[in-house]
């Protein structure tokens, strides 16, 4: 990161929905110059999706996370993989 260059915020929608330019996912490849909290949501987009694959169940490129699985279901994983503590709102893929 440029000294001057103060750290950047992704949002969980700016992370789930490719709202990105090329030179933030560069940012984001490299790892310079984003915040903490990006940084956070990065790891915990990670284990949420990591979970989903884990069901086994959700994997025809046709269908989508709705047809395996209810808003309950997708919010209760959501919260179950966030760190202890973090409240984390409503899931992105619910909005």
């Amino acid at each position: 990161m440029a000294v001057n260059q103060k750290p950047v915020s992704f949002s969980y929608g700016e992370l789930t929905f490719g709202s990105l330019s090329d030179e933030e996912i560069a940012r984001l490849e490299r790892g310079d110059g984003v915040d903490a909290e990006t940084q956070a949501r990065i790891a915990h987009l990670g284990r949420f999706f990591s979970h989903i694959g884990s069901l086994g169940s959700v994997s025809p490129r046709d269908t989508s996370l709705e047809d395996f699985l209810t808003p309950e279901e997708l919010q209760a994983i959501w919260r179950e993989t966030a760190e202890s503590g973090v409240d984390v709102g409503l899931c992105p893929l619910l909005h």
